[in-house]
């Protein structure tokens, strides 16, 4: 429980990190802070690196602890979070500054995540491994409102001190965890063309890569949805049903999954993640449709505060975690988890970036982008019903056949489909 406790820590200070980060080149903007303006630009750099880093965190933690690998991560994110707070007093170097703080930071941050969801799967217990996802998902949406409330930011004479103090928060929680937390787990050389023929991986990295880059432009829709003197109220509302979403979805998915054992039928396990977005999809296309309305003028705003009340699309990461973690070994998990999160970043910079759908802006390709995702999550996330249940067979098989052995570090190979 004390090394659980610590890496939520962590969670908490990596995704303060994340939000002051970002925010710090939103305010630098405003205040015409010399660099901060090409916030694009910097966010570009961040998830690129975010790509090479994420799966190279499997690979390092054959050869270094990860609990001294996320007091690594927490150094870099720290470096990259001061690099921007001395950008404010040296405005002649923000450009290359920032450059660096975007360099170091991106690393960091993409180091992070398979360490600290690769531990928390391995340190709680495998019947309550969804409520310690949900709750690790949580803390990472409840990061994200109180970086939503920090008065620093509004003043710009005070906005360098926050990213100095995340920077700080980082460090200590880096060591804390490199002090109590301990990596025991057997680090054989993983085979990951292996892994990754899991058919499972795929059917969901790609609705995953959907939906991180049709977030912002659902939360601008919806907060759009409302006076401007009311956002502030609605993002915190929509935040906080999110963070209950996770944490509750989380403890539901245990039960869930204790009444889906691996001979039985998990595509109920499936469909509490895949129905809610599918909804959630139509909803925002049917209130797109009426917007202008006076009928959608009285819906839409009941629905922006029907789906904040039941999270939104919270649950997919939580199940995504808790499904991941069901089709490897444990010891591969890093590897599974670093290059998930590899290909949902290429799937946004494609689709966001590259190919502009769900643009920021209020009602720009909304009505066609909410059809289409809904359209695209149905046909994309039909096929896990059927690829879950056979990767996650094969693996428990090979659980109890090295349990009756003694032995077998060997990552065992898909079964071909039927």
């Amino acid at each position: 429980m004390e090394e659980l406790a610590a890496l939520f820590t962590a969670v908490v200070a990596s995704q303060l990190a994340f939000d002051s980060w970002s925010a710090f080149l939103i305010y630098g903007g405003r205040y015409k802070l010399q660099g901060a303006s090409w916030q694009k630009q910097w966010r570009l750099i961040v998830v690129i690196f975010h790509i090479i880093s994420a799966p190279a965190a499997g690979f390092l933690a054959l050869h270094v602890p990860r609990n001294m690998l996320i007091l690594v991560a927490s150094v870099a994110i720290s470096v990259g979070l001061s690099t921007c707070a001395l950008s404010y007093f040296l405005p002649w170097m923000a450009f290359f500054l920032l450059f660096l703080a975007s360099l170091s930071f991106g690393v960091g941050s993409g180091l992070m995540q398979p360490l600290l969801w690769s531990l928390v799967m391995e340190k709680s217990e495998a019947k309550r491994r969804g409520a310690a996802f949900g709750f690790l998902h949580g803390m990472t949406v409840f990061s994200r409102v109180l970086q939503s409330e920090n008065p620093f930011l509004e003043v710009q004479e005070l906005m360098w001190l926050w990213p100095l103090a995340a920077s700080g928060f980082n460090i200590l929680t880096g060591a804390m965890c490199a002090l109590r937390v301990t990596d025991s787990a057997v680090k054989p050389e993983q085979n990951l063309p292996m892994i990754l023929g899991r058919r499972t991986f795929w059917v969901l990295a790609v609705p995953a890569g959907l939906l991180k880059a049709s977030s912002s432009a659902f939360t601008s829709q919806l907060l759009n949805w409302f006076p401007p003197g009311y956002r502030r109220v609605v993002f915190t509302y929509l935040g906080l049903g999110n963070v209950i979403s996770a944490v509750v979805g989380g403890v539901a998915l245990d039960g869930i999954d204790s009444n889906s054992p691996v001979t039985g039928s998990p595509s109920v396990l499936t469909a509490t993640a895949i129905l809610p977005i599918i909804v959630i999809s139509v909803v925002l296309f049917v209130l797109d449709i009426l917007r202008k309305s006076f009928l959608g003028f009285l819906l839409m705003r009941a629905g922006a505060l029907a789906m904040g009340a039941f999270g939104t699309w919270t649950w997919f990461p939580v199940v995504t975690g808790k499904m991941l973690s069901d089709i490897v070994r444990p010891e591969a998990y890093i590897y599974l988890y670093g290059v998930y999160l590899a290909v949902v970043d290429i799937l946004y910079l494609v689709v966001h970036d590259g190919m502009g759908w769900w643009e920021e802006e209020p009602d720009r390709n909304v009505i066609a982008s909410h059809c289409l995702l809904g359209v695209l999550l149905t046909v994309l996330t039909v096929p896990v019903f059927f690829a879950y249940p056979e990767d996650r067979q094969v693996v428990a098989r090979a659980v109890q056949m090295a349990e009756a052995d003694g032995e077998g570090t060997e990552e065992p190979a898909a079964e071909p489909a039927s």
